[in-house]
This record gives structure tokens, sequence and C-alpha cells, in this order.
């Protein structure tokens, strides 16, 4: 086999040897990019079986996982998984009652401290009821029955106590235009911003308890801006959006509650990958 055609005798010997060197190079060039295609296919398969190995691995670990050791609700449980659950609970079952003696009996010993109510050293309020009317097995009547140790429960209870305040504001008439204008009153805000000013907050049950709420939640969202949400970015922002408002020297009710309205979108719209 020729790698050169024949060439006439008075050509010189030495662009016979260029032509076989360039024959080689052309071949050493392909197969070099034949050697990268090979190598950039082993790294991918070896990067493709990495990620079995740990799908495999992840998928054995959840494998023997049951709705009492993991997230897994119940009804997702597939039936192997929940038949040896049910298995492995009676068997603990069967083990503890093994474990336990003869003469123990089911439940809380004697002498063992319990954790319920403890007795209120100083309470509001005291009082006696009144004593059962009737027995609460057979249910015949407890006229005349002998009294024994009574016991005693806890009844717990909010008071919301209704306190008015009257607030003088002030009024200052613009000597340009001549408008009187007034100090916004303290519930302005939460007027405005959380809707206690609505129509159907006018009544006597809320003004008792949904408007309490409401200031309640007004001033959790200052709370959560003044620990966690102030940025100074938030008032140059501001200052931005409305340049003719220079007086403005601290954020208001409305963009805190903005703000954590868009924290709370981004925390519940955000994506979780595995």
């Amino acid at each position: 086999m020729r790698l050169v055609p024949d060439e006439s005798a008075g050509q010189p010997l030495v662009w016979r040897l260029r032509a076989v060197i360039a024959a080689e190079d052309e071949q050493i060039a392909v197969l070099q990019a034949q050697v990268e295609t090979v190598l950039s296919r082993l790294e991918a398969a070896a990067e493709r079986e990495r990620r079995l190995e740990l799908r495999v691995a992840e998928l054995g670990r959840r494998l023997p996982m049951d709705s009492s050791d993991s997230g897994i609700p119940s009804s997702k449980e597939g039936i192997g998984a929940k038949a040896e659950r049910k298995a492995r609970e009676k068997k603990g079952r069967q083990e503890s009652e093994r474990e336990r003696s003869k003469d123990r009996g089911k439940g809380g010993q004697p002498g063992r401290q319990g954790k319920g109510l403890k007795h209120d050293p100083d309470p509001g309020d005291s009082r006696t009821a009144e004593p059962p009317a009737e027995c609460r097995s057979c249910h015949g009547s407890l006229d005349g029955a002998d009294a024994v140790e009574p016991r005693w429960a806890q009844v717990i209870d909010i008071e919301v106590l209704r306190k008015v305040t009257e607030v003088l504001l002030p009024g200052l008439a613009c000597g340009g235009c001549g408008t009187v204008t007034y100090a916004p009153p303290p519930i302005e805000d939460a007027k405005q911003v959380f809707g206690t000013g609505q129509a159907r907050n006018r009544t006597a049950a809320a003004v008792e308890r949904t408007v309490p709420f409401q200031i309640a939640c007004q001033a959790a969202a200052v709370t959560w801006y003044a620990a966690a949400g102030h940025d100074p970015a938030d008032l140059h922002e501001r200052r931005s959006l409305s340049p003719w408002y220079t007086s403005k020297a601290e954020p208001a009710t409305a963009g805190m509650a903005a703000k954590l309205r868009r924290v709370i979108i981004a925390a519940r719209s955000k994506w979780v990958t595995p």
C-alpha cells in the first residue's frame, strides 16, 4: 500500500517525505479526536454510574421506611411496608408483655409522678361545683349518698379588658391654601392597612374580638420588621419611587406589611430540590 502516489523520478526526496509526514499527521489528528470522544463518553458513563449508585443507595435507605420512622403518611405506604410495620409493632407489643411481671398491671404504677395539671398556688378564683345528681355507672339517684374525698379541676380563661383612650388630634391651617390638616389617629394604620376600618368591624362583637386581633397582627408585623425585616435600602427605594417626599425618615406600616407579605409568598412558593 503506497502512502503517496507515484511521482516523477526528478521530484526531490524531501517533498515525498513531507507528504508522508503530512499524511501521518492527519491520521494522528483523527486518532486523537477519536480518543477524546471515547474519553468524554467514559467520563459521562462514570458520572451516570455515580448518580445511579447514589440513587440506589437512597432507594435502599427509603425502602425499609414507613410511617413510624419517616414523614410518609400511612395512606401512602405500600402493602408490603404496611404489613411489615404492623408485624413489627405486634412483635414489639408481645416482647413488652413478656418482659412485664405477672404482678405488674398495665398503665402507670403506684408512686409514679404523672404529667397532669398541678395546683396553682395563687388561683384567681376558687369555687365548689354542684355535687353530681346521679351515678355515672347505674344512673341511680345520689340523694343521701356518702361523701368521699373530692377531686379538683382547673378552668383557664383569658379575659379581654376594654380600655378607652381619647387622643386629641391637633390641627394646623396651611398658610398657602388655608386647608386644615389634623394629626392622624394612632389607629389609622390598623384601619387602612389591616382592615379594622371596614364596616363589618363596627359591631359590638367585632370591636371586642376582631379589632384587637387585627391590632395584634399589626404589632406582630412591626415587630418582625424591626427584628428581621429592616433594611436601609427600603427607605432609599421608597424615596426613589416618591422623590417629592423628601421628609420621609422611616418606613411606613404599609411598607412593613408589604415586605412581610412578599417574604411569606416567597417562602411558600420556594422550590426545594432533592
